[in-house]
């Protein structure tokens, strides 16, 4: 597995005002006297809070005002209504001209309308009865006592709109809110809107490959219903190998689909990474699951822990709890009380014996639970990471065949290995390969430790290695800025080096501006320090941990350390032997010590003995009341005493003026009645989680993207330069954003920078023999629909029939066809208005049922939608379309793109039954027809 790139992908419409289209999803309709300060503001937090755009008008309009212009663009801006038909919904006139308006945009642009019966009758709304009718009569009565002939034409004209309206939005398909909680509606309602609008595929996911198989189990178990209990899958696999994209993955397709969800990335890091990050990660969880409206301020797990454990029993959650690495973690996280059934819980870990031993499998009824083990990638999978890469093609260059082919075999799969190598290696010689992989067979450690060694041996200057070390050693989850500030205090350049190790895969940058390294990244630059001296840490740059408390406590430092880190709560579990408390004389021999942290240390003499090239000092929990005024700050650019019993800064005067002007931003202390939060209390308690920062890049997509069932087989051909897949399944790929039910769709091509080569067409075809049940004797055969295609701002046709003429029925289930068409030069343009037409020749007796339609656009720098190019790597192949078909057009203009036109040049349009989708007359105009059109 790995991940290629990371896109957002934009919702799509077929609007006709495209550059309009994507402000709002949802436009609310409403009588603010009804339903304001009650069910529609709590509809409106519900889909703001679920990330649907939504536009709401906070003005009311008195009776008789024109809608204001906002008002109208708002509507056509959006991709949906939702009308709160409510008592005196028809009470105004501003209301029935916004009704009038949506069920407009309904016909002209695919827009979604969603009627919600607020406690009134559908058949009161369509026959205008009850209040409804009191209201119209009043509308009347204001009609008929007008004098002014022209206005009161204008009122007849509308009371007649209005009518209509309001009979057309009684009869759409809509929800009745009579004798629902308001709650449980509302959700229904969120839900929905999140089906129909695919709003689920607007959020960043990671495009995986190798994945199909792990992808469609993790869908299958989430949407398996079945289970009386909690439901628990662990995926295991080593460090690297894809655990966390795979969860997040399924997180961002499926979250939406349970009361409440959460996510929590990396979370032994975390735990381990300071002293109460559990608690940092049960707030997150709580937050998630909970929504709790004022912040909760709690400092013990097991409170924690009884809090999160009843929400859990109350609501159907999905949780991934990513990279569990102890018993007492997944404990704090998910108690022993148990889940409300049909919850999920997905957790990653190294660890196969973990899940089943925490507290919920000790309950009398334990949850079910299955695990799901990740390998490396195939063969394929791995050349086609690693050539993605280096030559950001899926295929070796020319005569990089063989070295790619001994570094795929190299690194055994392993994704993390191919990316950071693919990186390292990208615009290099083939001479340089050799010699790169000649040293990686010299190594003597594991393969992956070599792989990181060589990515980090490529590092183009002995500064950015320099940096790496310091980042890996000390500096992992802290914000980016206040490390630069630390390290350029220390002569150590970081503007280019960070970019440079971004740019290497050895470092990311998270949304919170933290420092993040995959953990193997960070173990492997640790390793590398350990390496200046293997059996004498004294003798190094840099100490963290144990061994700097044991060079404290010998008083062994010297003149080599420029950096060192201790936490002794985060030491408290190892078995440390004798006095805990050390010496300031520990410091004396460090004299170019330039980066300190002694958190929870307890520390006695003279403060003088701290080394005067100090540039950061981090002191949490600091035990006195003041700051020593003997300590040495002429150097220092950070201060942080965060947690600390600082009570004075008396001797702020003093400081240095570098010092001076970064202190209120930089000193955190702590008393024992108030915190006073500090930069590195700041940074740490937002940290997220490590990851690997997944790349941006072209978008591959595989087979199972297209949602490939074990019982059906996919046919692929490539024909007139349209791709074409068939497959069994109902579901369209997720990047399908513009979609309609039915045989046909119509859109305006959306504007962009970028010029237009083609578009994905996809369309859901049922049988016409559904599975109640009855066994077929004989195998049937669906007949495949002709495609017509008409660009009618263009004047142009292309009429499609299948290479395929049919496909094996499989037992009443749905079948899905996708087809990637390639344009020619200006036939396809931003702007153009295109319709999409599936039907059957007139003698087809197999017609299946078309369920949905749906439409996608590939653009000329690679990106469909301007995001992605699902079959990106046909573009080379010729595009035909465009091209000489003169032998397939008629004497009215269409294209008939026919197998049957190059066997038999001398048939006929009406021999090939085309006649009735092409003008009168029509023939076709090359009577002397030959292959020529395909050469």
């Amino acid at each position: 597995m790995v991940v290629l790139s990371e896109l957002s992908v934009s919702e799509g419409s077929s609007s006709s005002s495209s550059a309009q289209t994507h402000r709002y999803d949802i436009f609310l309709s409403f009588r603010g006297v009804d339903t304001r300060h009650n069910f529609t503001n709590h509809l409106y937090n519900a889909l703001m809070h679920a990330n649907i755009t939504t536009f709401l008008d906070d003005e009311e309009i008195e009776t008789g005002e024109d809608l204001k212009p906002e008002l109208e663009s708002a509507i056509k801006a959006s991709r949906a209504s939702i009308i709160v038909l409510s008592k005196n919904y028809a009470t105004s006139t501003w209301c029935l001209d916004e009704l009038v308006l949506i069920l407009e945009q309904r016909m002209t642009s695919n827009h979604i309308v969603i009627p919600i019966f607020y406690h009134v009758e559908p058949t009161h709304v369509r026959k205008q009865e009850g209040s409804f009718g009191d209201a119209m009569a009043k509308h009347r009565q204001k009609m008929e006592a007008e004098s002014n002939l022209n206005k009161r034409n204008q009122w007849a004209e509308k009371i007649e709109l209005w009518n209509k309206a309001l009979r057309e939005v009684a009869d759409l398909k809509g929800k009745d809110a009579n004798g629902r909680l308001e709650v449980e509606f509302i959700n229904e309602i969120v839900k929905d809107i999140f089906r129909r609008l695919h709003i689920s595929s607007r959020f960043p996911l990671p495009q995986l490959i190798g994945m199909e198989v792990s992808i469609s189990f993790l869908t299958s178990w989430l949407k398996d219903a079945s289970s009386p209990t909690t439901d628990i899958v662990t995926i295991l696999g080593i460090g690297g190998i894809g655990k966390t994209s795979l969860a997040k993955y399924v997180y961002a397709l499926h979250s939406h689909e349970f009361d409440r969800s959460s996510c929590i990335i990396d979370i032994s890091r975390r735990c381990d990474k300071k002293y109460n990050g559990m608690i940092d990660v049960q707030k997150q969880l709580y937050a998630d699951i909970s929504k709790p409206s004022s912040v909760v301020q709690v400092h013990d797990v097991s409170i924690y822990t009884s809090m999160i454990e009843k929400v859990l029993a109350n609501k159907k959650v999905f949780l991934v709890l990513d990279d569990i690495g102890s018993l007492d973690q997944l404990d704090a996280l998910v108690g022993s009380k148990g889940f409300r059934p049909g919850s999920k819980i997905l957790i990653t870990t190294k660890d196969a014996w973990l899940t089943q031993s925490c507290s919920l499998f000790k309950m009398k009824i334990k949850p079910k639970y299955a695990e799901h083990k990740l390998e490396g990638l195939s063969t394929t999978e791995s050349q086609k990471l690693l050539c993605f890469h280096a030559f950001m093609c899926n295929n070796p260059k020319p005569g990089y065949e063989e070295v790619s082919e001994n570094l795929v075999n190299y690194c055994e799969g392993h994704p993390m290995a191919l990316e950071i190598l693919g990186r390292s290696l990208h615009n290099r010689e083939v001479t340089y390969w050799e010699g790169y992989i000649d040293k990686l067979k010299k190594e003597n450690d594991s393969p992956i430790n070599n792989v990181l060694r060589m990515s980090i041996d490529s590092l183009a200057s002995e500064s950015d290695k320099n940096l790496f070390k310091y980042i890996a050693c000390i500096f992992i989850g802290m914000d980016r800025d206040v490390t630069r500030t630390i390290l350029e205090a220390c002569d150590i350049e970081t503007k280019t080096g960070i970019t440079n190790l971004i740019d290497k895969c050895l470092l990311s940058v998270g949304d919170t501006n933290e420092l993040m390294m995959h953990q193997l990244v960070q173990e492997m630059g640790r390793f590398l320090v350990r390496e200046e001296s293997l059996y004498k840490p004294w003798e190094r740059s840099r100490l963290w941990g144990h061994e700097s408390f044991r060079v404290l406590k010998q008083e062994k430092g010297t003149e080599n350390v420029l950096g060192l880190t201790l936490d002794m709560r985060m030491l408290e579990k190892e078995k440390l032997h004798g006095s805990l408390e050390l010496k300031t004389d520990s410091l004396s021999k460090m004299d170019r010590l330039m980066l300190l942290q002694l958190n929870y240390v307890q520390i006695s003499g003279s403060y003088k003995k701290f080394p005067e090239e100090l540039r950061w000092l981090c002191m949490h929990g600091f035990p006195l009341k003041y700051i020593p005024s003997d300590l040495s700050m002429e150097n220092l650019v950070a201060l942080d005493m965060s947690y600390s019993n600082i009570e004075s800064l008396e001797i702020f005067h003093s400081y240095p003026q570098r010092l001076h002007k970064r202190l209120k931003q930089m000193i955190g202390s702590c008393s024992k009645d108030k915190r006073l939060l500090g930069v590195e209390e700041k940074v740490l308690h937002r940290l997220g989680w490590t990851k690997l920062d997944f790349l941006n890049g072209r978008h591959v997509t595989t087979s199972s993207t297209y949602g490939e069932s074990e019982e059906s087989e996919i046919q692929m051909y490539y024909e007139f330069g349209i791709f074409s897949t068939i497959y069994g399944g109902e579901e369209m790929p997720n990047w399908i954003i513009d979609r309609s039910m039915g045989p046909s769709i119509s859109f305006t091509i959306s504007s962009s920078t970028n010029k237009l080569t083609g578009l994905n067409f996809c369309c859901v075809l049922a049988s016409p023999f559904p599975d109640e049940g009855i066994e077929l004797v004989d195998d049937v055969l669906l007949d495949l629909p002709v495609i017509k295609i008409c660009n009618i701002t263009k004047n142009l046709t292309w009429i499609y029939q299948h290479y395929v003429d049919s496909v094996l029925d499989i037992g009443g289930k749905c079948l899905t066809l996708l087809s990637h068409w390639m344009f020619g030069m200006n036939e396809m343009e931003c702007g153009d208005h295109v319709t999409i037409m599936v039907m059957w020749e007139p003698d087809d007796i197999g017609d299946a049922v078309i369920k949905e339609c749906g439409v996608g656009f590939v653009y000329d720098d690679g990106n469909m939608d301007e995001k992605q190019d699902v079959l990106g790597y046909y573009k080379s192949w010729n595009h035909i379309i465009g091209r000489d078909l003169t032998g397939f057009q008629t004497t009215t203009g269409e294209y008939i793109l026919n197998k049957d036109r190059i066997l038999w040049p001398a048939l006929d349009i009406v021999r090939l039954n085309y006649y009735y989708l092409c003008g009168e007359g029509a023939h076709f105009i090359d009577n002397d027809f030959y292959f020529k059109a395909l050469s």
